[in-house]
């Protein structure tokens, strides 16, 4: 596991433990991206270059060239298509791919803290969280599946799919509070997720106690 990911792990972990030990309960919400990388679309991405970051001039033509005149086919045994332009994707497991993601997702942070809500993004990977008195659970829950829903509609206009059928909520307190953790489902979009004993965040199970 890279040093940034133990880090943002890390001060999740902290951040829990802070506020389950002040007697308070954490939510924590592991959003699913479908094929993220596969879905950036190249046109929007090099206007966010242009307009949110002022890439112009020769950077963004070398950009350009990168993301361009890229084609997929498919090959089975002796047999294979045509060749198709690429309109969408960034290569996955290249660094520079990585970097162009998270220029094209740079806005989302302002879309989750306009909830009030504390995340950490990891490329793909993005987790929401916040903490609650055990006597205001409802109204978290509610802050919660209205940040999604904005999350899920800031996604679908940039050609992004939130899964909502992978995305899990955990409920975390101090052992002596499991009583108190809400067992009621949370709407996430169109779905309603029961809130999960434990969950992998960045390669690591947290379950409700924070016992990993």
């Amino acid at each position: 596991m890279c040093s940034e990911k133990i880090c943002n792990i890390t001060f999740i972990i902290y951040y829990i433990l802070t506020v389950i030990n002040k007697g308070d309960l954490a939510a924590l919400a592991v959003l699913d991206l479908t094929a993220a990388f596969d879905t950036v679309d190249h046109k929007i991405l090099l206007q966010r270059l242009q307009s949110r970051f002022g890439v112009t001039g020769r950077l963004m033509a070398w950009i350009r060239s990168y993301l361009y005149q890229r084609t997929l086919y498919v090959h089975l045994g002796s047999c294979g298509s045509r060749p198709q332009p690429v309109f969408s994707s960034v290569p996955e497991e290249s660094v520079l791919g990585t970097i162009l993601f998270l220029i094209y997702i740079a806005d989302l942070p302002c879309v989750i803290q306009c909830h009030g809500f504390q995340l950490h993004l990891y490329a793909d990977e993005t987790q929401i969280y916040d903490l609650c008195s055990p006597s205001s659970t409802d109204q978290l829950q509610l802050r919660l599946s209205d940040c999604i829903d904005d999350v899920a509609n800031w996604m679908r206009s940039n050609q992004l799919l939130l899964n909502t059928e992978k995305t899990e909520v955990l409920w975390c307190s101090s052992n002596r509070r499991q009583h108190l953790l809400p067992p009621d489902t949370v709407r996430v979009g169109s779905n309603y997720v029961k809130p999960s004993s434990s969950v992998r965040d960045l390669g690591i199970c947290l379950d409700s106690g924070v016992s990993m």
